[in-house]
């Protein structure tokens, strides 16, 4: 089994740098920002970097591999099959009911629907 292995957490200011570094005519393009925030987390994925985005979440790369008979005989090009982007919300906890939540999940309000819809 092969894990990808990340070598560095680039931080929330370094990529904002990177980023507007980047697009500096366009900055206040809330599209374009996003689409090299994209561009620049693509590289530092690639690079084997975990990018973690403050109050957001961290993104790594997931590789799945198939087995060799023995470590020298194993080969990128032959064994690794795939690979995805993990992201990890950033998590909170309420130091009162010690219970944990996302910031996408924060305040999250559920009701019953009408029927019930076999999916």
């Amino acid at each position: 089994m092969v894990r990808a292995s990340s070598t560095d957490v680039p931080f929330t200011p370094t990529l904002s740098t990177l980023t507007l570094s980047q697009s500096a005519s366009s900055a206040t393009v809330p599209s374009a920002v996003l689409i090299e925030l994209a561009e620049v987390m693509r590289d530092e994925l690639q690079n084997s970097n975990t990018v973690k985005l403050d109050n957001f979440g961290t993104f790594k790369i997931n590789i799945k591999s198939t087995g060799a008979e023995s470590e020298d005989k194993f080969t990128a090009t032959e064994n690794i099959v795939g690979a995805r982007v993990r992201f990890q919300p950033t998590m909170r906890r309420d130091t009162a009911t010690g219970n944990t939540t996302t910031y996408f999940t924060d305040g999250l309000k559920y009701k019953s629907t009408d029927g019930f819809v076999r999916a």
